[in-house]
This record gives C-alpha cells, sequence and structure tokens, in this order.
C-alpha cells in the first residue's frame, strides 16, 4: 500500500505490504458472549443515538450501512451487535465478507472518540466462515502510547448469535484525519450539455453550461457517471443527418448514474440508487427524465459497463423477441455483428439456443466472433454473404434476419430467408430514401418489420424493465466497451466514426476535474468549458510512475474485478488488463470491457508507420500541401503521407472524408464539396485543384475509380437533401 506524500517532495511513501495464504485446521474458538457484556457497563450507544453522533461528520454510504443495532462500552473494549436489512440479505449469497457488516463492526469503536478517524491497515485477517446475517463484534483497544493520539488500534474478533468466531482481525489501525465541512448543495445552474459549434469538425464538440430541471410527478433527476455513444450521434455532429432549424440539438441517448431527486408520484426508486436510464441530452452533468425509462443498476456491473445496455440491448431484445419471435434451433442472420446492437443481438440469440450467422466489416470484427462461438461469420462488404449463406444451410436459408445494411444487401438479405422467415429492418437510409424494393420475394410468406425502438414505443417501459431483468439474472451480460474521459469526447466521436471499434464506445463524466467550470449569469448564452488544466512540469520520475499507474485499471473497472474475485473460491486469481490468451491465440479479442483510454498528448491519437503502397513516399512541398497532409495525419492516425498516396487506400472512408472537408474549408477558406474530394484522391491533385494551378491529369485506371467515387458521394449528397425534406414533413 502506497501514497503519494506532497510534504516529501511528491515521493510515493510505502505503507505496508502482506500476503494471503490459506489457513491451517484448527480448533475454533467460542467466546462467552454474556461475560463481555458484563464487562461493558460503562456506556451504551443504540442506533438512533449513533446517527446522532455521526451526523455531518462522516460520508452516508446506504441503507446497507444501516445495520447497527446497539454497542456497549468497557475500559479500552467494546461490544456490538449488528444486522443486515432484510431486503438485502441475498447479498450474503455474494460476499464471504460483506462490506457494510465488516465496516461497522470494525470501526464501531471509534464513535467514542471526538474526532473523526479513517481505516487506514491492519496486521493479520483471519477469515473462518462468511458473515451471516446478525453478527457480534467484540473489539479491543491495543495502543500503549497515549501521546499518539492520532492513531487508534484495535485487535476485532466478529462471532455469530453462538459465540463462534468467524473472522479475527490483529492490530486494525485508524488515523485521525481533518473533517473538511461538506459543500453547498449545487446551484441549479451547475449543469453542462454537450453541443458542437462546426458539425462536420468533432473538434469543436464542447460542454457548455445550462440550468438542472426540477423533475416533475413521475420524473427522476440523475446525476450521469457515465454515458454510452451511438452511431446516430456520430451522424448529427458530422452534419449527416438533419437538425430542424427550432431545435437545440442534444447528445445523449443512453446512460448510467446516481439519483439525486425524485419527482411527485415515483415510487421503487430512493436518492443515492444506482441507474441506468433512456433520455434526450444524457453528455450532461445531470439528467430529468421519466421514471418509466430508469432501471437499478444491477449490482454486479459499474456504471460504464452498464452504460452499454440501454439502447443496444433494448433494440435487439425487442426485433428478435418480440418482433422475431426467435426460438431455440431457429437460424438467424445478423448483420454487423460487432457492433453495439449486433453484439446485443448475439448474447439474446445464444441466449435462445438459435443457429447464429453473423457478418462483420473487417478481420479482426469476424476473429473476435469466431472468438465468442460464432462459426459462420461473412463479410459485410461484401453481397457474396448471400451466397455464403444459402450454401451453409443448404440452400434452406434463414428463419430471422436482424439487418442494418443498405441498397442491394437488403434485396439480398430478404434473397436467403426461409419460407415463413421475419426481416427485422433496423436500418434507416432504405426507408428514408423511399427505395423500391420488389414484392416477388414476399410469395414465401416473410414478415417485414421497420423497427425504431425508442420511449414513444408502445409498452417501452415493460420492455425495458424486462431487458434489464435479464441482466440482474446474468441471463445477459454488458457488451465490450472503450471507455474516453469526458474530456476526451472528441476523441470517443472520432474512434466511432471510424467505425473499427468492437462493441460499445462509453464516455466517463466521474472525474470533471480537468474542466474548469464557469457561472453562466444568463443561461441562453452558452459559455465553454476549457478542455484541460494548465501544464505543470513534471520530472521523468513522475511521469514513469504516472505512466506505470495508466496501465491499471480504473476505479470501477477495480470494483467490478474486485466484486467478481468475492463471487467465487479460486485459490489464485490473475488481474491484468492484458488478455493473456492473446499470446497463446493471437487472434482472439478478449470479451470484456477495454481499459480506459487516456487524454494525454502522446496518445492523443493512434498513430501508425505509413502502410505499403504502390506509391513512393513524397514529402509535401509547399504550404497547401503541409496544411492537406496535416489534415490527413491527424484523421487518420498515420506518422507519414506522401503527396502521391491515396487517400482510401490510406484508410479512409466517406465518414472520415466527411471530416476533411470541414477541416479543409476551416483551415484554408475555401468551400470545396465531398464529390470534389472524392475526385482528387492524393494531396497533390487536391492542392493543384484548390490552388487552381494546372496538374497532369490522373491516370485513366484511377480516373475510372475516382468516377464511381464521385458518383457515388453525388448520390449520397442527393439522398441526404431528399433525408432532411422526408424527416421534418
Amino acid at each position: 500500500m502506497i501514497s503519494e506524500s506532497n510534504s516529501e517532495g511528491n515521493k510515493w511513501l510505502e505503507h505496508a505490504r502482506g500476503e494471503i495464504a490459506f489457513v491451517e485446521t484448527e480448533l475454533l474458538n467460542n467466546y462467552d458472549i454474556e461475560a463481555i457484556i458484563a464487562r461493558c457497563n460503562e456506556q451504551e450507544i443504540t442506533n438512533a443515538e449513533r446517527e446522532g453522533k455521526l451526523q455531518g461528520g462522516y460520508i452516508e454510504f446506504g441503507s446497507r450501512w444501516n445495520n447497527f443495532k446497539q454497542a456497549k462500552f468497557g475500559i479500552n473494549e467494546g461490544f456490538a451487535i449488528l444486522e443486515i436489512p432484510s431486503k438485502f440479505a441475498n447479498d450474503l449469497n455474494v460476499y464471504k465478507l460483506h462490506p457494510a457488516l465488516l465496516d461497522n463492526a470494525i470501526g464501531f469503536l471509534s464513535i467514542k472518540e471526538e474526532s473523526a478517524y479513517l481505516p487506514f491497515s491492519y496486521k493479520k485477517l483471519k477469515l473462518i466462515e462468511s458473515l451471516p446475517e446478525k453478527v457480534y463484534s467484540h473489539i479491543r483497544s491495543t495502543r500503549n502510547d497515549k501521546s499518539q493520539n492520532d492513531t487508534l488500534k484495535f485487535d476485532i474478533t466478529i462471532m455469530d448469535e453462538q459465540g463462534k468466531e468467524l473472522v479475527e482481525i490483529e492490530e486494525y489501525t485508524l488515523r485521525k484525519v481533518d473533517v473538511i465541512p461538506q459543500k453547498s448543495p449545487i446551484s441549479l445552474s451547475q449543469n453542462f450539455c454537450l453541443q458542437i459549434s462546426s458539425p462536420g469538425i468533432l473538434d469543436t464538440l464542447t460542454f457548455q453550461s445550462g440550468s438542472r430541471q426540477q423533475p416533475g410527478r413521475g420524473e427522476i433527476e440523475i446525476e450521469v457517471a457515465a454515458t454510452g455513444l451511438n452511431f446516430k450521434e456520430v451522424l448529427l455532429a458530422l452534419g449527416m443527418l438533419p437538425i430542424p432549424t427550432d431545435t437545440d440539438l442534444k447528445f445523449g441517448l443512453e446512460c448510467a448514474g446516481r439519483i439525486v431527486a425524485l419527482g411527485e408520484g415515483v415510487e421503487g426508486f430512493e436518492i443515492g440508487d444506482e441507474v441506468i436510464a433512456f433520455g434526450d441530452g444524457c453528455f450532461s452533468r445531470f439528467l430529468t427524465t421519466s421514471a418509466l425509462s430508469v432501471a437499478l443498476k444491477p449490482k454486479h456491473l459499474s456504471l460504464e459497463a452498464a452504460a452499454t445496455i440501454p439502447v443496444a440491448f433494448t433494440t435487439a431484445y425487442y426485433s428478435l423477441m418480440q418482433l422475431g419471435r426467435l426460438s431455440k434451433g431457429d437460424r438467424v442472420l445478423i448483420h454487423a455483428a460487432a457492433g453495439g446492437v449486433g453484439m446485443a443481438a448475439v448474447q439474446i440469440a445464444q441466449w435462445v439456443g438459435a443457429e447464429i450467422f453473423a457478418t462483420a466489416g473487417n478481420p479482426e470484427k469476424r476473429a473476435f466472433l469466431h472468438s465468442i462461438g460464432i462459426e459462420h461469420v461473412f463479410d459485410s462488404r461484401s453481397v457474396g454473404f448471400a451466397d455464403e449463406v444459402m450454401q451453409c444451410t443448404h440452400g434452406k436459408g434463414v428463419d430471422v434476419v436482424l439487418n442494418s445494411l443498405a441498397g442491394e444487401f437488403l434485396t439480398k438479405s430478404l434473397d436467403v430467408l426461409a419460407p415463413y422467415g421475419r426481416f427485422l429492418e433496423i436500418g434507416k437510409r432504405d426507408i428514408l430514401n423511399n427505395s423500391q424494393l420488389g414484392l416477388k420475394v414476399f410469395a414465401k410468406c416473410l414478415s417485414f418489420f421497420a423497427i425504431n425502438v425508442d420511449q414513444q414505443l408502445p409498452n417501452f417501459s415493460d420492455l425495458w424493465h424486462e431487458v434489464v431483468q435479464h441482466f440482474h439474472e446474468r441471463n445477459f451480460q454488458s457488451l465490450p466497451y472503450q471507455v474516453f474521459a469526458i474530456d476526451s469526447v472528441a476523441r470517443a466521436f472520432e474512434e466511432m466514426a471510424r467505425a473499427k471499434h468492437i462493441g460499445k464506445i462509453v464516455v466517463s463524466l466521474e472525474n470533471q476535474s480537468s474542466l474548469s467550470f464557469r457561472e453562466n449569469k444568463d443561461t441562453k448564452v452558452p459559455v465553454a468549458f476549457s478542455y484541460r488544466e494548465p501544464k505543470k512540469s513534471v520530472t521523468p520520475a513522475q511521469t514513469y510512475q504516472k505512466h506505470l499507474l495508466e496501465q491499471g485499471l480504473s476505479s470501477a473497472e477495480g470494483i467490478e474485478v474486485f466484486n467478481r474475485i468475492l463471487e467465487n473460491t479460486f485459490s489464485q486469481v490473475l488481474v491484468s488488463t492484458d488478455d493473456f490468451r492473446l499470446q497463446i491465440e493471437p487472434n482472439i479479442v478478449s470479451y470484456s470491457p477495454i481499459p480506459e483510454a487516456t487524454n494525454k498528448d502522446n496518445l492523443l491519437k493512434p498513430t501508425y508507420s505509413r502502410p505499403e503502397l504502390s506509391t513512393t513516399y513524397i514529402a509535401p512541398r509547399n504550404e497547401i500541401e503541409q496544411k492537406i497532409s496535416a489534415i490527413w495525419q491527424e484523421l487518420l492516425g498515420s506518422e507519414q503521407v506522401g503527396i502521391h498516396d491515396n487517400f482510401f487506400e490510406l484508410g479512409g472512408d466517406s465518414l472520415l472524408m466527411v471530416q476533411v472537408r470541414s477541416k479543409l474549408q476551416a483551415a484554408l477558406n475555401c468551400d470545396i464539396s465531398t464529390s470534389d474530394l472524392f475526385e482528387y484522391p492524393t494531396i497533390n491533385v487536391l492542392a493543384g485543384y484548390l490552388s487552381q494551378t494546372e496538374n497532369e491529369q490522373p491516370a485513366f485506371e484511377q480516373a475510372q475509380e475516382r468516377a464511381k467515387r464521385q458518383e457515388a458521394a453525388i448520390e449520397e449528397e442527393m439522398d441526404l437533401m431528399k433525408l432532411r425534406r422526408r424527416v421534418y414533413e
């Protein structure tokens, strides 16, 4: 156990170290409870008196800590009776040492002290048996030097009602702390929300001040701890979906956090409960939403893990179970199965016992799907998947398709449905574009469902709570996720725009110290937060120490790991941020939370070496080429981009091209369309076009490929124009 001491020049100090070992079989002690009580006859404190003594000086941990019944004190010793509330009795099936029982059982003697003390260390803890609902605790003071008023030391025995020892602790040490007066309640103006000043440029995502909304009847106010990011929000930030001029753009469809206020008529919730919820504007410090959209967080999940549940699992569950009537033995084709909804659908299909056929967009994602037990995995970027599905099913096809692909991929997916098959359409592009669909395929008595799951869905609350109940029962598990800190929110959007992640992207709002809040006197005028504190000089040793700490688990991940360990009886447990299976089978990707992303300058964007290309690297030759190269390097995450390198061969796609366009317009003060960028996919020809100089015509083969891309880009822009007209008619 180490800590950093500011008084010692920011040095790390070691306070204690120890080891865990099995206790050899020995004769258990039985204590005479009546004799102990007889000695503790100087003072008695009941639960009500204890609450009065603790008021204002200690942290309130929650209702599980309301287990203190009575304490008696003698000379340098004390005896307490503790009992876990009956509604939490099931906790004892999970914890061998229930945290709330243990906390009060070992710390109640400090009640007699006028000052505040916090746990520091112990010499030895011997666990003999698990704690039952009701325990007795006998504490003996072992402090010999009365001059050490800043330290308390005890030996502790925890027993059952018959006096049989359950836990023995030697030299449990508490240290005196200075109590800091509690801060006044947060004012209603201390809220913020995520907005974007220039759609298309993700760097302009900023947190702006706003007011908290007092919960009305049937509403709950949540202090948000983690928010799940969805692809729809990325499209909005890139300006690829229409936004009515009279509507404020609010990011965040789902979150996890803690209840801070309850509206009239809300039942089943308490202030302080950890919850997961749907909402409008979940990228906020405080969110007020309907109680029907809120559910208690499963205890075994961290807040970050819980934030992966609402949108993905509710959409997949409604689609497959209620509309698709998926049952054991059915064949189901899940497109984009490595994404949020896709991975939720995989879990549901595995739980049901269906045979899964899946698609994914790159080899890494397909390898991941194989690693979690899916045998039939195909390329979602080739319509060849249809022939492969029919071949694997011996021409029978599948019973259910969960589709998010558009155009020819949609019609090919309909073709692979077996008679009486169910087609579950969660994509929007073909519907909003009024794409034509031949009816001949429906001669097989197919069902087609257009799906959009939100709070307006009939019986939404019943659906939502049914999904959450499956997590309480551990039928489903949270999705793999990558966590970004709140001051790296733009990076989170960029990561999703690249569409190379697996599972979900989650933004943690727990650590807000890097955001400097400025009170907004007029809430109609947005006030931006600054993203980073001023840089401070650090020594190489401090940099190395910080690097080591950043390689470890986040606090939330540590708590989740600790809970998992307590639930098992393994003799040894290895905890690591690395997946050691990759040392054995390099193609396996871990089906678990991805370590939290950092926001350090040297890790701000992943950088990759220049891939092997047919062109030779030639550095930018003038200012305009240097600016274009810098933008490409930033968005592509590449260390070097030559003036003859093709944007798409470097890994670029249409979403990144939208960001290139926005950044170029800002950097060069020029007007350029996305189709122009498709026409000029290398830096030298693009720079020549932008500077209005003559350039050599590209080779015929390249021109033909660019023409196809330009045609696709123009068609995409036409589709977006149609979409804008239809969505708000």
